[in-house]
């Protein structure tokens, strides 16, 4: 696990066409995804479920999920702060390890 926190910070800090947010576990939210979604373009998103995966493409349901993820981006840390969070989160991980 430490190593693939290691790597998204990479990213975070070495791939300029790459954006990523980290939410804080202690940050307070009003939105929680119950489920994974990616979003393609607005033309469609595709939605994991326990049991499945759904291609949405109707435009209230796109709708929904965009407006989903920008709340979501909203409560996220970009940058400096998030390679700050995935940094401790590594060594909380290494801590547990350590025993």
């Amino acid at each position: 696990m430490v190593e693939q926190i290691e790597d998204i910070a990479r990213v975070v800090t070495q791939a300029p066409n790459a954006v990523v947010g980290v939410i804080p576990w202690t940050r307070p939210t009003h939105v929680f995804p119950g489920h994974g979604f990616n979003i393609y373009d607005e033309d469609a998103v595709m939605v994991g479920t326990e049991t499945a995966t759904a291609t949405l493409t109707g435009t209230a349901d796109i709708s929904t999920y965009v407006e989903l993820f920008g709340e979501l981006e909203k409560l996220a840390d970009f940058g400096d702060e998030a390679v700050a969070h995935l940094e401790r989160i590594a060594a909380e991980y290494r801590q547990l390890a350590r025993g």
